[in-house]
């Protein structure tokens, strides 16, 4: 398979700490647990995928981000460059750490209680990755204002370079400069971060267990939870005007070249600051030529952030009955809540009344998701003890569920967006009910074998996705948004009525999965056994979306091995996926340039325009990355216990 070998994949350093005391005393035991982590990670990754030095780019005569000519009269117009593309991953550096202390009463009395305190700590500066080129261009290209590079698709009736304008950094430097290949894809050569997100939780905690009979016991538990967390995006000056630091909002001078660096102004290291659209009904009725309906852009220097907090109770209760046959009926009820969250969208374009152009700043809050989840089942042994059984159903009611959202217009200020913008909204509910069994079965002395089973069906109650809201399978029914009833309609409510997906199964859960396996050992001569165990898991179909338009279909792979043990050495055979299953194990969306139809050129030599290439039928992002399995494997493995440690 071609690739770009520069592309070396990701790079991760991680140093992980943990500390753990336990002080008995006669009344219980005084616990406490510390934990520490710091992670760094980069990566290069290659951005063709699968073409590597092969994507060729269209040499187009002075093409640029605003407005691409004809390519017909440029020397070697509509020459094709192949290049590899590499994704430039500068990656984050998360720090986190964690205290728990709590205390456990002696488990010998009819009343066992615990009670802590947890604390939780995190913080995460996040770096911009981009494509750049992972080659020399040819020495007939012309990297100056003459001449220049178009990525397709183009906006019609427009000629936009879509792809010139989101993968400019992996192009030559701007018309006006020195030949320049930027080899670093325009990242930020101080490293410095976009994006720092903190975090702080902390949280009070107690259980109870009481025997109210021999045969009845109650367990009841508690925890109170505080999260406080903050976001921020640091704006650095792009290399846009002759004056220091004046180039945010963007100035229209060419670069200069003592900025330092192509694409960041290298004489001001300070945060820019940021535009944010406020609301101001006093001010926008005395001045409405600078508001948009009650809200106008106002101008805050320094970072771009906000912060959410969220306070909250969950809980759990349940009951234990012992029958005489030393089976067990058990069941709870529990509610709980998923944290909330806040992500900042840093200088978003969006339109003004006037139609111009704005910079804005969208602080994304999302509340917490909420879940009770109800459960009863049933577990013990036969009277030899030889089979043992745990069934148990649940129901799952999962409310305020955060689905991700492509959307056009700025939920604050009302504003469209230039291009559409990815948000977290709470706007799903879902019923989830199922059950699962699992056995045990000692089928002779030496044999043994285990089985589970589980069924679950999980579907959306309710919910609403944007990004699909004009599309024909999830357009709206009512009569007065019908194709006919356009004319009259009012767009923004047709709009909000669709994108149902209400009865839609819940992405990547699957109906069913089973699993099965037998394991022999016998001992052969002296302290050594022979073991050998075959199994085998079965996955159904599950879809990669909650719009239930994309899926990987069922699979199931076997496993086995045969070996000697003793308690000082072990000597296994092992085969992975023994019957070679290739069947996909996850798809989802990107935007890497694999697709086979061609968006390079479509006209000959003398013909039409860039615009003329392509179009959004043939746009890159609209494809999957679909994971598959490793195929057979096989190994030895040796073991070793040292030091008199024996198994």
């Amino acid at each position: 398979m071609p690739k770009v070998p520069e592309a070396w994949g990701e790079n991760r350093d991680l140093t992980r700490f943990n500390l753990g005391i336990d002080w008995e005393t006669d009344y219980g035991t005084l616990t406490a647990l510390t934990g520490y982590s710091y992670m760094k990670e980069d990566m290069i990754n290659d951005f063709n995928r699968v073409a590597g030095y092969g994507m060729p780019l269209v040499y187009c005569q002075s093409v640029s981000n605003l407005d691409p000519p004809s390519c017909d009269s440029s020397p070697g117009a509509w020459g094709r460059i192949p290049m590899g593309v590499l994704d430039f991953e500068p990656g984050p550096d998360i720090e986190e750490w964690s205290q728990e202390i709590r205390f456990t009463s002696r488990r010998d009395q009819r009343l066992r209680w615990q009670a802590g305190g947890y604390y939780f700590h995190l913080v995460d500066n996040d770096r911009k990755g981009n494509p750049g080129l992972a080659g020399d261009l040819p020495g007939w290209f012309d990297i100056g204002p003459t001449g220049n590079v178009a990525i397709p698709p183009v906006a019609l009736p427009t000629s936009l370079a879509i792809g010139s304008y989101i993968f400019a950094p992996a192009l030559p430097a701007y018309p006006g400069y020195d030949p320049y290949f930027s080899s670093y894809a325009g990242l930020d050569p101080l490293d410095r971060p976009f994006l720092r997100s903190r975090g702080e939780s902390w949280s009070l905690f107690g259980s109870l267990d009481f025997d109210i009979t021999d045969r009845l016991k109650a367990r009841g538990e508690l925890r109170h939870t505080n999260d406080h967390l903050w976001s921020s995006a640091i704006n650095h000056t792009p290399c846009l005007s002759p004056t220091p630091g004046a180039a945010y909002p963007a100035a229209t001078d060419i670069p200069f070249a003592d900025c330092g660096d192509a694409f960041y102004d290298l004489r001001v290291l300070d945060a820019v600051g940021y535009d944010v659209w406020v609301k101001d009904e006093e001010g926008c009725a005395i001045n409405p030529g600078e508001c948009t309906g009650d809200y106008r852009s106002q101008f805050i220097p320094g970072y771009e952030g906000g912060s959410a907090r969220f306070s909250y109770t969950t809980w759990r209760l349940g009951l234990d009955y012992m029958f005489d046959t030393g089976w067990m009926l058990y069941g709870s009820v529990a509610y709980s809540k998923k944290p909330g969250g806040i992500n900042i969208l840093p200088s978003k374009e969006l339109v003004d009344h006037t139609g111009s152009m704005r910079l804005g700043t969208i602080v994304n809050r999302f509340d917490p998701e909420e879940i009770t989840a109800y459960e009863l089942g049933i577990k013990g042994y036969t009277p030899d003890r030889r089979i043992s059984l745990d069934m148990a159903v649940f129901f799952n009611d999962w409310q305020d569920m955060v689905l991700r959202q492509l959307t056009e217009v700025d939920p604050v200020s009302g504003l469209h967006f230039r291009q559409p913008q990815g948000l977290n909204v709470n706007s799903g509910d879902a019923h989830v009910f199922g059950w699962e069994l699992t056995t045990n079965v000692a089928m002779t002395d030496n044999l043994s074998s285990r089985l589970t089973v589980a069924y679950t069906d999980s579907k959306m109650k309710k919910g609403m996705l944007d990004s699909y809201a004009l599309f024909p399978s999830f357009y709206t029914d009512d009569p007065s948004c019908t194709p006919g009833a356009l004319s009259t309609a009012d767009a923004e409510r047709c709009q909000r009525l669709s994108g149902d997906i209400s009865g839609k199964t819940q992405m990547r859960q699957p109906p069913w999965t089973a699993s099965l396996s037998f394991d022999y050992r016998k001992q052969v001569f002296g302290d050594w056994d022979v073991l050998g165990s075959v199994s085998g898991n079965f996955t159904d179909k599950q879809f990669i979306g909650n719009d239930n338009m994309g899926w990987v279909p069922a699979r199931a792979v076997v496993n086995m091995n045969v070996g000697l043990e003793s308690p000082r050495y072990t000597l296994k055979f092992w085969v992975r996926n023994l019957f070679d299953d290739d069947k996909p194990l996850s798809g989802y969306r990107d935007i890497f340039w694999t697709n086979d139809s061609d968006i390079y050129a479509s006209v000959p030599t003398g013909e039409g325009s860039v615009r003329g290439i392509s179009n959004f039928d043939d746009f890159p992002p609209m494809r999957l990355t679909v994971t598959y399995p490793s195929l057979r494997t096989w190994g030895l493995t040796a073991q070793v216990r040292f030091g008199g440690a024996e198994k």
